[in-house]
Parts: structure tokens; sequence; C-alpha cells
């Protein structure tokens, strides 16, 4: 081999393996338990059940090696564009080094040529210019595989929807976002070697406070590789009927006059996603 060629794949192997180091700090006790605090507010789950991340919390499943579901915080000041420069985003998912061992997760490469997208979670546009919590949604531990019109166009528009509304109303939320294995044989169609699993379904659920109204907002999509061109409020659905799929209690730390009422009914969701 060429000594340049040879030291330029050197120097570029290092790059990596810095890079790689720098994501896997963990947080230090005051970050985790302001973490815990922040993206828990409304949930008794036992955190140390969970993996938390600065930015969001994952409920991981190391058999299907996706997550059930993550909760994350979204403000208005992480996602505005008028303060400070657009962070960069990373082109390769981490393995979770400091949580999970490497047969626990899947990796980045296991769905090369799958046919399927690297679906996040917790959106990356959902930290606008916060690099370091911006990286962290690129650990293996936030994605499942998704297909690319799925991913592509009926995800990322809600995604999108969802930061509309927080930005055009000043809005803080609560964001969770999970995934349904319908058949019990969904092992035996996974990715790679590992058999990461394929969600039949995905499911997102927003939770906010506009002036003194409580809404909440939550979105069951069947997992395709074509859909019809139809509003995403077809895809709205009760919490009720979502923590039934999954055998999840959601938002239990909200006073139960409001949380049966909120997680009982389909709020109209049009005159922001349509």
């Amino acid at each position: 081999m060429d000594y340049k060629i040879k030291i330029s794949l050197i120097v570029i192997s290092l790059l990596i393996s810095i890079n790689s180091a720098a994501a896997q700090t963990p947080l230090s006790p005051t970050e985790r338990q302001t973490a815990i605090s922040r993206h828990l507010i409304f949930e008794s789950d036992d955190p140390d059940s969970l993996i938390i991340y600065k930015g969001y919390v994952v409920s991981f499943d190391t058999t299907h090696k996706t997550p059930n579901w993550t909760i994350h915080d979204l403000t208005f000041t992480q996602i505005r564009t008028d303060t400070l420069p657009r962070a960069s985003r990373r082109s390769r998912f981490l393995q979770d080094r400091h949580n999970l061992n490497a047969n626990q997760q899947a990796s980045h490469d296991d769905y090369t040529n799958s046919g399927f997208d690297r679906g996040h979670f917790v959106p990356a546009g959902d930290f606008f210019w916060d690099k370091p919590q911006k990286d962290d949604t690129f650990f293996v531990t936030n994605i499942s595989p998704q297909t690319p019109d799925f991913n592509q166009i009926v995800w990322q528009n809600l995604e999108i929807k969802i930061r509309d509304l927080i930005l055009d109303n000043g809005v803080n939320a609560t964001v969770i976002t999970g995934a349904i294995y319908a058949s019990k044989r969904v092992k035996n169609r996974g990715l790679s070697r590992k058999k990461i699993s394929i969600p039949s379904h995905l499911f997102k659920v927003v939770y906010t406070k506009i002036g003194n109204t409580d809404h909440l907002y939550c979105f069951l999509v069947p997992h395709m590789f074509a859909y019809p061109d139809k509003s995403l409020t077809c895809y709205q659905v009760s919490l009720d009927q979502i923590e039934g799929l999954v055998g999840e209690d959601f938002f239990e730390q909200l006073p139960d006059p409001i949380e049966i009422v909120l997680e009982s009914q389909v709020m109209d969701a049009s005159s922001w996603v349509n």
C-alpha cells in the first residue's frame, strides 16, 4: 500500500475513533437526574430500566434490537432557528457502548442494502443548534427499520408538523414515539444476522398545553412500503388505543381527571397537520 494512502487511512481511523469516543461520554449523576426530571415528568417508570440521554430517554428492547418507545421534552428554544447556527448532522449511527453490549443492539452496517432506512424515533431535527444532543439521536438505540416512504414522507412530515405546532404557539411538548410488533413471528423476518425486528406500526404521541388548554394528539401509522395521499389526521387514534396495544400506561402522573379525559378522546389535529 502506498505510504501516503496508509497514513491517510490511519488518520481517518483515528478521527472516527475520537469522534465515536466523544459521543460515548456518560452523563454525570447531576446530568442524568436533570434528564430524568425533564423527560419523565409525567411518567413513573423506573429510570434504571431505561437508557437516559440528555435529550431523551429510551425503553430499549434487546430482543427486537429496537426501541419500545422514546420520550423527549421538545422545547421551543431547542428548535428555534433565529438564535444560533444549525448544528451539523452525523453521517453514521453509533452503538451505545456505555449502556449495552455490542450483541444486544444493531449496528449501522446491519441496515446496509436492506431496503429499509435507519429510521429515527427522536428526530435529529428536534435539536436545531445543539450538536451534542443532535449527535445523541444517532445512537442505534434510537432507530428501527423503516421503509423509505414511511420514513422520508409520512413520518418526516409528521415530525415537521409537530415542530411547526411548537414554534407557532411558542410552547413546549412531551413527545412519545414507539413501535408495535403485531406478529409473534416478526423475529423470523428481521434484518441481518441479528434479526432486527421490523415494526408493523409506529406511533407518536404529542402532549402540550396551549394557553390554559391541555392538548393530546396521537397518531398510529401502519408500516408499509407505499401510502395513499391522505391527511395525517387519518392516522389519529386515542391514547387508550395505543396503550392497549403496547401494554403501557403513559402520562400516569397527570392528574386523574385530566388524564382520563385526554386519553379517551381523539383530539382533532387538522388545524396544524393539514
